[in-house]
This record gives C-alpha cells, structure tokens and sequence, in this order.
C-alpha cells in the first residue's frame, strides 16, 4: 500500500477530478467553433468520413456527429476526452519506459515531465484538440506492442494503431517509422532488423496515400498560412517545438504584451534550469551516445508533418512522450543523484505555475467570448435569421489559445449559437477591418441590409453594437 501511495500516478488519478473540473470550466474560442468537433446536425452519411478540405480525421466527424445529438454536451464531452486522452497516454507512456527497464526514479520522474510539462497545454486546454492528443496516445499503444512483440500478427497490430492515429490526425503517420528506428536506438533490436521493418512500414504508408489521394476532391483549398516554406518560418517553427519542450517559462508573460512580466518568466526559468542542468550538463557524454541522437532524431519525425507546415503550442504535444522518454534516459545514467529530487521539485513547481497561469489566462478568453455573445443577443432583443459581423481591429495582442482576442473569442458570431441553443442565427456572415471608418462600415452595414441580413452585430474590441435595419 505504501509502495502505491508513493506512485506518482497514484496522486495523478486522486487528483483528476479537480483538474478535470478546471478543464471543464475553459470555454470555446476562436477555431474551437468551427472545427468538427462542434455539434453536426446534418445527417450522418458515408461523406462524412472521408476526406474534408485538406485532411481526412473521421474521427472528429463521428465525434461532432454525437454532439449534434446533444449539443449540451459541447464542450464538457470535448474536456471530458482530451484529458482522459492525455490520462491514458501517460499510463501507456509508463508501460513502456518500464518494458525499457529504466530504473524506477526515472520512470517516475519522466511520467511527471509528460504530465505537467507546458508542452501539453495548447493541447490538453484546447477544445477541438481531440485529434493531438489520440494520435499520440494510439501512437504509443503502437510503440508498447512493437517493443514487446513476439510474434507476427503483431506487426498487424502495430499498423493497426498506426492506422488509428493517422485517422486521428496526419502526423500520426509517423508512428509507422518511430516504433522501429526507437527500438534501436534503445538496444531492442539490430540495425537489420530495423532496416526491414521501416521497409515493410512503408507499404501501410504508401497504401494511405493512395486511398487518400483517390478519395479526396480535386477542389480543395489549403489555407495559405499552411503553405509557407520560407526559412524563417521553417527555422521559427523549429524554435518553437524545441522551446516549448526543453525551456519551461511563463510564455504568457513574455509574449502577451497585456501581461508581460519578464520577472515571473525569469523565475519560473531559473526554477527550471537546476533540473535541466542535472539533466544535460551531468549527462553531456551521453549526447553524442548513439541512444540519445537517434531519440533526439525522433522528437523531429514526431512532429515533422507540423514542422514542414505549421507550428502552434498545440503541436508541441506530438513529440512530448519521446521528450520524456529522452528524460528517463538520461537519469537512467546519472550516478549520483543527490540533488535530483531538490531540482526537480523546483522544475515541476514552476511548470505548475506555468500551467495555472495559462489557465487564467485561456479561461478569461472564455469568459470574454460568453459575455461579448450574450451582448449581442441581449441588444439583438428577439430571434434572428441572418446576423452580418463585422470586426474592427483593435491591435495584435494574443498569444495562441490562451490569450485570444475580443472578436476571436467572438468566433465571427458563432459564440451566440450556444447561448441561443443552436436555434438562431441560422446564416453568419463577417468581415474584418483594419480602422474604425464610420462610411465604410455605414456602406457595409447597408448592403447587408439589402441583401436580407436582419442585423448587423459591431465589435468594438470587447463591445458588441447592434445595427437594425
């Protein structure tokens, strides 16, 4: 009974009631409205699995599907998934630096990186994140099973898992080729045997790609933000993976100008550093281990899909379990451990910090949206058809999901649908602008008019005005 008491993830399932009623408490925001995993309410049919715009995640169609049955359940049910998601990836995560052998102390310490790491929060906070956290947590059931395989319908079940996390979301695919070159890496097979099993990965890979390819419209639009190869955003998206996993601050703090406080993000830095000090200074022979290259090497398959085209806070999360598994490595090593725990107290107090004040900071966006949509039906004053939204631009202050400005809280009118139950506005349209012009936005406000919109809703940074006809 001690020796469970004394578990880490003993402490993690006691207290996720509470974290689970926190996440609960973080409203929708900006893209959380539009995405599939809001409430569908047309008919479920066989398109509704295949592939939609630029990616094919049926599993986020069946789960939008099952809140249009209930659109209360939007977005507790969202919450309710994504962390039982991370719960379940950490818990797997366990399983196998346990099948590695690491020693205790490093599982445990590993298990707590994952967990609470500010790494996960633009995926656990987020609402329409269920895809991040599947693909990585179907990604490492792939892993466990080819690390423990024995017998050949194995590597069935391994591309099966596979298959499960590329469904879930693209960069799942690379869990076709992590199992393997990790197996090596850690001494659990041969380079031969690796060779031919990312040789035989291939086929599932190649065999996606072409059903894919059949399957999706030829007139699809990409987002251009998608489609930008420049070094610069190539190198900053880079930057921001490795940051974001390897460099715990109060991101907050630096990047949202509103709250910048370069004396909290330095202390939750220098709380961090003992540890990582420990972690890599003490280590540093080990860098140039073949061990440490080739998972190192596997942080970057892990989250290459983002890397060649978008990185936010929420990608971060792809590579997080080959990060901790990279952290019970190089304690694995470590001789002497004197100031270990010290240090690592120190590193897991400031990333619960971290994690507190991005969650403020993610619920006040919330809260922002609510209020602003609830203005706009109170001034609206009776059920509406057709709403016309425009937006004035007031300044570029945000950061990711945490920090989310007035008009994107707003969802280009979307935040309305839950307050009214989803029964009106039927018809959204927007328009954003960069000045405050009176003619421009009278000559607007007339057209809509013209062309059937009933009002026209104005949003003066956090300040919804209401035009009738």
């Amino acid at each position: 009974m001690k020796r469970v008491i004394g578990h880490p993830f003993f402490w993690i399932i006691i207290l996720s009631p509470l974290f689970l009623w926190l996440l609960i408490l973080l409203l929708p925001t900006f893209d959380d409205w539009t995405y599939l995993t809001t409430p569908c309410f047309d008919d479920f049919t066989a398109d509704s699995l295949l592939p939609y715009k630029s990616y094919w995640r049926p599993f986020d169609a069946i789960f939008g599907h099952i809140l249009g049955l209930n659109y209360r359940l939007f977005p507790t049910l969202n919450h309710i998934c994504i962390y039982t998601g991370h719960l379940a990836s950490a818990f797997v995560l366990y399983r196998i630096l346990k099948t590695i052998g690491f020693r205790q102390h490093a599982c445990n310490i590993a298990l707590l990186f994952f967990f609470f790491s500010p790494a996960m929060l633009g995926t656990v906070y987020d609402i329409d994140s269920i895809n991040q956290v599947y693909a990585q947590f179907w990604g490492l059931v792939a892993t466990w099973i080819y690390l423990n395989k024995s017998k050949r319908t194995d590597y069935i079940l391994w591309f099966v898992c596979a298959y499960i996390a590329t469904f879930s979301k693209e960069n799942g695919i690379t869990w076709f080729v992590l199992p393997p070159i990790m197996a090596f890496a850690l001494n659990r097979i041969k380079l031969k045997n690796c060779i031919q099993d990312l040789i035989l990965a291939l086929i599932p890979v190649f065999l996606y790609f072409m059903v894919r390819y059949l399957l999706t419209p030829e007139n699809i639009t990409i987002n251009e933000k998608y489609l930008d190869f420049s070094l610069h955003t190539k190198l900053r998206n880079i930057g921001l993976i490795l940051m974001m996993t390897w460099v715990p601050f109060d991101y907050v703090a630096v990047f949202y100008a509103p709250e910048r406080n370069l004396f909290l993000a330095a202390n939750t830095l220098l709380m961090t550093c003992p540890f990582l000090c420990m972690l890599f200074w003490k280590n540093r022979k080990e860098l140039f281990h073949k061990t440490f290259l080739l998972l190192f090497l596997c942080t970057f398959i892990a989250t290459s899909p983002h890397l060649v085209t978008l990185s936010t806070a929420m990608h971060a999360y792809a590579s997080l379990a080959i990060a901790a598994i990279i952290v019970a490595y190089l304690l694995h090593q470590l001789e002497h451990t004197g100031w270990l725990k010290i240090s690592f107290v120190l590193f897991l107090f400031s990333c619960l910090l971290i994690d507190a004040h991005h969650w403020l900071k993610a619920y006040e966006s919330g809260l922002t949206g609510r209020r602003m949509s609830m203005e706009a039906i109170q001034k609206t004053g009776k059920p509406i058809q057709k709403a016309f939204v425009i937006s004035i631009e007031s300044g570029n202050d945000k950061y990711s999901m945490f920090c989310v400005q007035p008009k994107d809280c707003f969802a280009w009118g979307y935040s309305t649908r839950l307050v009214t139950e989803y029964k009106w506005p039927k018809e959204l349209r927007d328009t954003n602008l960069v000045e405050n012009d009176r003619v421009v936005i009278d000559k607007i406000t007339r057209k809509a008019f013209q062309e059937g919109f009933d009002r026209v809703w104005i949003l003066h940074h956090d300040t919804v005005d209401v035009v009738a006809p």
